[in-house]
């Protein structure tokens, strides 16, 4: 879906990384998370293009700890870092919001930022 989106939106270049940021973050929520519901959204500006995953589960925090070399998981916020070039994390900031997220943002090869 993010994939032709961004080829819809002429953002082909950026659909690589993309699909491969996607795919970590829709894991990380799959795999560290009891949500049912898993929420995308995607952004195309001139410059950029921002994407945020988002899960229901305020309860668990985003692991941040460092993968062994042997480990054959623990790589996903690595990856993101290495590829995007901005991210960051929403996290519920009141009692009543129970939603958090992961977003980054791929900044396109020929925009003059």
């Amino acid at each position: 879906m993010v994939v032709d989106l961004l080829t819809l939106a002429d953002a082909g270049e950026l659909a690589a990384d993309a699909r491969a940021l996607v795919s970590e973050l829709v894991t990380n929520v799959y795999q560290h998370t009891r949500t049912t519901v898993v929420r995308l959204d995607v952004a195309v500006y001139p410059q950029s293009v921002r994407v945020a995953v988002w899960d229901d589960a305020p309860g668990s925090r985003l692991l941040n700890r460092d993968a062994r070399a042997d480990d054959v998981t623990g790589r996903g916020l690595l990856l993101v870092e290495a590829f995007a070039s901005r991210w960051g994390v929403y996290q519920p900031n009141a009692p009543e919001r129970q939603r958090k997220g992961v977003w980054f943002a791929l900044d396109r090869k020929d925009s003059a930022l």
